[in-house]
């Protein structure tokens, strides 16, 4: 079984959010506590993505429970 390396790119202070992603920028996962962290929260994830080198242009919300994840344009 191979592991796969990923990087912890941004974490929340109180642990509500954090953003990984892989060393080639080709996955990026942004993990948070409840199912649709608010706006302030997910902009922070994103920027820690950004700031990493990858492309969040190109990242798909996917829907959780009840809410879906807006993505600020």
């Amino acid at each position: 079984t191979h592991g796969v390396d990923y990087w912890v790119l941004g974490l929340a202070d109180d642990y509500s959010w954090v953003t990984v992603g892989t060393p080639d920028r080709k996955y990026l996962w942004i993990l948070a506590r409840v199912p649709a962290p608010d706006q302030d929260q997910l902009r922070h994830a994103l920027d820690a993505a950004k700031a990493n080198g990858f492309d969040t242009d190109r990242l798909v919300m996917t829907p959780q429970g009840d809410r879906a994840i807006q993505a600020q344009q």
